[in-house]
């Protein structure tokens, strides 16, 4: 199992050999989103990158906790990053590389979460397009929920409700009642 942040920005475990297919599936809406909430503080996608990209660095000796990764990453980066580091809440933070699926929870210690790069912490894992990562994970949200609405999919996925119309509209009528959609 692989602990990670996922659906509606909430806490899940994960078999594994799924956690590409979340990752992709969710990834494009969820940083999207994101990048809306950074952009409050004047923070571009490039930046947000940047901050990323030394959260990773950062990791490259093994897990660590949220203080000793706050203060590893404060002296890389700007201004701008650095008051939203210090207003916004710890989690959000790592939020982005968590979405792109770089790193996920690792093993406690004591009792505090630490972070892990995911290259060092899961097995390699079979790359999924995104296309047919929401697809999966929409048949199986009406497998396990269904009858349901796009409406529904989407407020649980986090998938904007435009992106899981166009979706469905796309599935054959024989699909689409396979899958129960109403």
């Amino acid at each position: 199992l692989v602990k990670t942040s996922c659906m509606r920005q909430t806490l899940h475990l994960l078999q594994t050999s799924d956690f590409l297919l979340y990752i992709n599936a969710l990834k494009r809406s969820r940083l999207a989103a994101l990048h809306q909430i950074m952009s409050r503080f004047g923070i571009t996608p490039k930046e947000a990158q940047a901050m990323t990209a030394a959260i990773v660095g950062a990791l490259a000796d093994g897990p660590q906790t949220q203080p000793e990764l706050i203060q590893q990453i404060l002296p890389k980066v700007g201004k701008k990053l650095k008051a939203y580091i210090k207003a916004a809440w710890s989690i959000q933070i790592f939020r982005a590389a968590l979405v792109e699926g770089l790193i996920c929870y690792g093993p406690p210690r004591g009792s505090k979460s630490t972070f892990i790069r995911v290259d060092q912490w899961l097995p390699p894992q079979k790359e999924i397009p995104e296309t047919e990562a929401k697809q999966t994970l929409l048949r199986r949200y009406l497998r396990a929920y269904g009858p349901a609405t796009a409406r529904d999919f989407s407020r649980w996925s986090g998938i904007g409700l435009g992106v899981v119309a166009r979706r469905i509209t796309r599935n054959s009528k024989r699909e689409a009642k396979e899958l129960h959609f109403a």
